[in-house]
């Protein structure tokens, strides 16, 4: 079954199934429903590649089977093909950050994309990275480096996939997985957008055409990342895909500085409040209610456990 068109007032709705039989019926678990805007990268985005000119920034750069097609972009102008419908190619594109915009705090980055007019099978699949150790070279579907990866995988190798999926890997560490109908990857000869937006929270979003795959993705331990480069890889073997990026748009540190995070630890009886850069403990005991300063309150501030429930927050 399918929900009816869904519109941002939608989100976090619930919907469940009724099954129903002779004298039983059961009904599943409320599945909640997210929806997301596709976001942009506002005016003026740093990194602005349409690849008319057939010229890549200062520093970017092709590798492996990637080149600059013309007649076969976005209403038929050039694009970065990554790779052709043929077995056994590897491309990239890398395009730096530019000069004056690290540390990397947040970003949000958006480009069209085509993978498919191959193979009955789709493969292998493309990827968007962003790290300080983006190597020289051509990369597939599983990305490069150690910053941040996401994984547009058409093609299930086994083992732990369950492609077609879109996975995110942070520093290492694998993120999420998500399955997907191979036709929200796949759209034969039809371009559409795709946006990731890595915040200032350590968290991640990302859209794929016209399905939001992540939303408020925890990224764990997130640090801003020092320098860097973007890329984008895509791969093919036996089977085989065009996989074609146009219209790169990326804004970089756009997002105000992200709020104080407030610590709570029980140590002895008591609750202990810890947080960083300053500000003024303030304390209500409804929501919403009136927010009031507590007096000499600074970070490492504790209260007896046992105390009325309050809410607490730092205004700084």
């Amino acid at each position: 079954c399918t929900t009816p068109a869904m519109s941002l007032s939608d989100d976090g709705a619930g919907y469940s199934v009724l099954v129903t039989g002779p004298g039983n019926a059961v009904t599943s678990r409320d599945a909640r429903v997210s929806v997301m805007e596709a976001f942009d990268t506002g005016g003026g985005p740093e990194v602005d590649v349409d690849f008319n000119d057939y010229t890549l920034p200062a520093d970017g750069a092709l590798f492996g089977s990637a080149l600059i097609l013309d007649g076969v972009g976005v209403n038929y102008t050039p694009c970065a093909v990554l790779t052709e419908a043929f077995e056994s190619q590897s491309g990239s594109l890398l395009l730096p950050a530019p000069a004056g915009s690290t540390p990397v705090a947040d970003f949000a980055a958006t480009w069209m994309m085509l993978i498919g007019g191959g193979s009955a099978t789709a493969a292998d699949g493309a990827s968007f990275v962003f790290g300080e150790d983006i190597p020289d070279g051509a990369f597939g579907e599983g990305g490069t480096g150690s910053g941040l990866i996401v994984s547009f995988d058409t093609y299930d190798n086994g083992d732990t996939e369950v492609a077609p999926e879109i996975s995110v890997t942070y520093r290492g560490i694998a993120v999420a997985t998500r399955p997907f109908d191979i036709g929200v990857l796949r759209t034969g000869d039809v371009f559409q957008r795709v946006g990731v937006r890595m915040n200032r929270n350590g968290t991640l979003d990302v859209y794929c055409g016209n399905t939001a795959v992540y939303r408020n993705l925890v990224l764990p331990s997130y640090t801003p990342f020092s320098a860097g480069r973007f890329g984008w890889g895509a791969r093919t073997g036996g089977s085989y895909d065009n996989h074609w990026v146009d219209d790169v748009k990326i804004a970089l540190n756009r997002q105000p500085a992200a709020g104080p995070v407030i610590a709570v630890a029980l140590s002895a009886g008591n609750l202990v409040f810890t947080w960083s850069g300053g500000g003024t403990l303030q304390s209500t005991t409804t929501l919403p209610g009136t927010w009031s300063a507590v007096v000499g309150a600074t970070s490492g501030y504790t209260v007896p456990a046992n105390e009325p429930a309050r809410y607490y927050r730092v205004v700084q």
